[in-house]
C-alpha cells in the first residue's frame, strides 16, 4: 500500500485529519482542517502561531486509525521534509513525529506497543526512532519500557525530502534513515 498524495486532497478512505486540541497528535496546539492539505503531490501538515480555542498555536495532523493498518513483516516509510530552519538552527517547540500504534480495540498504551518511525525535538536535526512497550495503561512511565536510537540528519533536512522507515517482523524492528539502519530492537 502507498499514498503518493497525487489527488486533489486527502484520501478520506485512508486518512483523517485530527481536529482536537492538546492530544498527542497536535501536542499543545489545536488541530485545524486548514493546516492539513495536499499541494503539488505533497501532504502538508502546517503549524501556525494562531490563537484559537484557548490555544496559542494551531497545527495539522493525520491518522490512519480504523482505515489503514499493516501487519509484519513490513517496511513502513515516510518521505518527509521537516519544519525548522535547517542546518543546526533550532525551532523551539516543534516536534514533528510519525509513529504507529496497534489497531486492537481496548489495548492501552504502552501495553500494545508504539513504534516511533521518526521524532525530531525542537528542530535539533536528530532523527529518533523508538519502540515503546510495557504492562501498564495510560501514561504510567514506571511501566513503560523502550529501546531507541538516533541519527544525525543531513544539514538539508528542512529543504530536502529524506526517507524515515521501520522494517519489522516478529523478531526485530530496524530504524532507517535514507536507507541506512541506525538502530535495531
Amino acid at each position: 500500500w502507498r499514498d503518493e498524495f497525487d489527488g486533489p486532497g486527502l484520501d478520506a478512505s485512508a486518512w483523517s485529519a485530527d481536529l482536537r486540541g492538546g492530544d498527542s497528535l497536535v501536542r499543545d496546539s489545536l488541530g485545524t482542517r486548514d493546516n492539513v492539505y495536499v499541494e503539488n503531490g505533497t501532504l502538508v501538515l502546517r503549524s501556525q502561531r494562531q490563537s484559537l480555542g484557548g490555544y496559542n498555536y494551531t497545527s495539522g495532523a493525520v491518522t490512519s486509525s480504523g482505515k489503514v493498518s499493516w501487519r509484519g513483516p513490513a517496511r513502513v516509510c515516510v518521505s518527509a521534509m521537516l519544519p525548522g530552519g535547517g542546518g543546526r538552527a533550532k525551532s523551539q517547540g516543534l516536534w514533528p513525529a510519525h509513529w504507529m500504534m496497534p489497531e486492537a480495540p481496548g489495548v492501552c498504551w504502552p501495553h500494545g506497543g508504539e513504534i516511533d518511525i521518526l521524532e525530531m525535538i525542537n528542530g535539533d536535526g536528530v532523527a529518533r526512532g523508538t519502540y515503546h512497550w510495557g504492562a501498564g495503561c495510560g501514561h504510567k512511565k514506571h511501566n513503560e519500557k523502550s529501546s531507541g536510537g538516533d541519527a544525525r540528519m543531513p544539514d538539508d533536512w528542512a529543504s530536502t525530502f529524506h526517507e524515515f522507515a521501520v522494517e519489522y517482523s516478529n523478531a526485530s524492528i530496524a530504524f532507517v534513515l535514507d536507507g541506512a539502519v541506525y538502530h535495531t530492537v
